[in-house]
């Protein structure tokens, strides 16, 4: 009898170990979503369709108030990971600084259809970030889509990348408020280069999060960095929503940082306000001029 007990207790181990990373205690406690789309506080189930015709999960943590401003967390590692990699205590301070949060499964993960590798390379994963701004400013909450933050972990930050390029090349959508990139690096560029978009992305504030390991890369662009944009550097070897859920204080320098970019009432900075040369139509507050 004993040997039948210290074999369940060791099979109990083995599971435990065998666990996924995304199978977090955060995600035990996200306690019911609710139902409708009427804006109140609470967790949402939201379901959103790409324009490429594939169907998305997720799920939105509102305020209950209207007209804020949101921010849209877009995990790494599709397919292995999904919105849970997310920690739930990250969620939650965004939310009591008065910001909404959508919390995404990208393609190929959790609950959403597609192919994880449209994700993690080639152009699809920004359209994931389009259905995303397009739910938020549909929804009841009435989310203005010009105070909308992005904020993307590892191969994440080249959909969060290459919505922007989109973004400044098409008036159909808006561009982000501000930019949080986690562990970004050689991935974030597969389609577009920071370089080659400077104009826009100096306009943009711009935090950049990494670990000891990931560090040569951001540290690269920090030179000639414009004072808008922030390094955060940490002394983990972790990285992506691993080294965010690692130390709090990874997740408060994120918080503040969005807090000061589209926080409740927070003005548009100077240096986003463009003057506008006379010639041609006005530019809108989040758009640089032609």
């Amino acid at each position: 009898m004993r040997r039948i007990s210290l074999l369940v207790v060791a099979l109990s181990l083995w599971a435990g170990c065998r666990r996924s990373p995304v199978q977090s205690r955060d995600a035990d406690q996200r306690g019911p979503a609710l139902s409708g789309d009427r804006c109140q506080a609470g967790r949402f189930v939201a379901k959103l369709k790409a324009t490429d015709g594939v169907t998305l999960a997720g799920d939105f943590y509102a305020t209950g108030k209207r007209q804020r401003s949101a921010v849209i967390l877009l995990h790494d590692l599709p397919g292995r990971l999904d919105r849970r990699a997310f920690a739930l205590t990250f969620i939650e301070m965004l939310r009591e600084k008065g910001l909404n949060v959508l919390s995404l499964d990208r393609r190929g993960s959790g609950q959403s259809a597609g192919q994880a590798k449209d994700a993690s390379k080639g152009p699809r994963g920004k359209l994931d970030v389009v259905a995303a701004y397009e739910y938020l400013v549909g929804h009841d909450c009435q989310i203005d889509g010009r105070q909308i933050a992005l904020v993307a972990a590892g191969d994440g930050t080249a959909s969060a990348l290459d919505y922007t390029v989109l973004a400044k090349t098409s008036p159909k959508y808006e561009w982000p408020r501000a930019l949080v990139l986690i562990s970004a690096g050689a991935a974030t560029e597969q389609q577009h280069r920071i370089d080659d978009h400077r104009d826009l992305l100096e306009s943009i504030p711009l935090l950049f999060v990494y670990g000891e390991r990931d560090a040569t890369w951001p540290l690269g662009l920090r030179a000639d960095a414009p004072s808008d944009w922030q390094f955060a550097s940490f002394a983990e070897r972790l990285a992506g929503t691993r080294l965010l859920s690692a130390q709090r204080r990874v997740q408060t320098t994120i918080g503040d940082f969005l807090w000061r970019a589209i926080g409740p009432q927070q003005p548009m900075s100077a240096k986003q306000l463009r003057p506008w040369s006379g010639r041609g139509p006005r530019p809108r507050p989040n758009r640089p001029p032609n």
